[in-house]
C-alpha cells in the first residue's frame, strides 16, 4: 500500500515535470511568435495507466493555453533609454531656444547689466559685495592695510 502511494507521487510528480515542461515550451514558442495572431494548442501525451486520477489530469492538460495575447505586449510598447534620452535632449535644446528668444525680447537695461556682472565674465562683483559685508572678506583686508 505505501509502494503504491509513493508509485501515485512519482507519477504526479512526472505530471507535473511534464506539464511545466510544456509550459516553457510554450512561453518560448509564444515569445518567438509574438508578431503571429494564431494561437496553439499543446497537449500532453496520455500515460498508458487507466487511472481515473490520470486521465482528469491529462483531460486538463489538453486545454487551450492562449498566451499569445498580451504577455508581451509592455516589451513591444516600451521606449528605449537612448530614445528618451533623444527625445529629452531635442525638448531641451527647444525650450533654450525659447528662453534666448525671450531672454533678448525682454531684456531691460538692468538685466544686461547684471548678466554683465554675474555671469558673463565669470566673476559674481554681487557675490563679492555680499561676502565683504559679512566681515571675513572685510577683515583680510584690514589686516592687510595694517600691513
Amino acid at each position: 500500500q505505501e509502494a503504491q502511494r509513493k508509485e501515485n507521487e512519482a507519477r504526479q510528480i512526472e505530471e507535473d515535470l511534464r506539464e511545466t515542461q510544456m509550459r516553457i515550451v510554450q512561453a518560448k514558442k509564444s515569445y518567438s511568435n509574438r508578431f503571429t495572431d494564431r494561437s496553439e494548442e499543446y497537449s500532453v501525451p496520455a500515460d498508458d495507466t487507466d487511472n481515473d486520477e490520470d486521465e482528469n489530469r491529462t483531460h486538463r492538460k489538453k486545454q487551450n493555453f492562449d498566451t499569445t495575447g498580451n504577455t508581451f505586449a509592455h516589451e513591444d510598447m516600451r521606449t528605449t533609454t537612448t530614445t528618451r534620452d533623444q527625445n529629452r535632449t531635442q525638448k531641451l535644446g527647444a525650450e533654450r531656444n525659447n528662453l534666448v528668444q525671450r531672454q533678448q525680447n525682454a531684456d531691460t537695461l538692468e538685466d544686461k547689466t547684471y548678466r554683465e556682472n554675474t555671469t558673463d565674465k565669470g566673476i559674481d562683483k554681487y557675490k563679492t559685495l555680499k561676502k565683504i559685508r559679512e566681515g571675513t572678506v572685510k577683515r583680510r583686508i584690514d589686516e592687510f592695510e595694517a600691513m
